[in-house]
């Protein structure tokens, strides 16, 4: 799966991530996949993204955007849904992501790695390497 290029106007200077299980709301603010889907898709500031499964919806608040995405159904991890807050500061740009995922513990730990690792990605991408 290839969703690289979905993230590249994101500059990645810090990431720190949270991972919830089912029911815990404090990962994401939601105890599901589907409420968090169905609030963001209820939510009139969220732009909704379909890209080979995926469901990505991009909000825009001040000098923050929020990024979430949703696994598709034949995804290993799926349901999961992936929260990034990417904030500006001092020149510095700031990625915190968390995640809710329904799914095993080591599907939803590759679902992390693989995010981890479109964002390494993205920092080498941006830094001309």
């Amino acid at each position: 799966m290839n969703i690289t290029h979905l993230l590249m106007p994101l500059i990645i200077g810090l990431a720190v991530f949270k991972v919830g299980l089912a029911g815990d709301e404090s990962a994401i603010g939601y105890t599901s996949v589907q409420e968090a889907y169905d609030a963001l898709d209820s939510n009139p500031s969220a732009k909704l993204t379909e890209y080979e499964g995926w469901s990505i919806f991009n909000i825009k608040q001040d000098n923050k955007y929020i990024l979430w995405s949703f696994t598709p159904e034949d995804h290993s991890a799926h349901p999961a849904a992936i929260r990034r807050e990417v904030v500006s500061k001092e020149g510095e740009v700031y990625i915190s992501m968390s995640a809710l995922c329904h799914a095993g513990k080591w599907n939803c730990d590759q679902l992390i790695e693989e995010f981890k690792l479109i964002n390494e990605n993205i920092k080498k991408r941006m830094a001309g390497s």
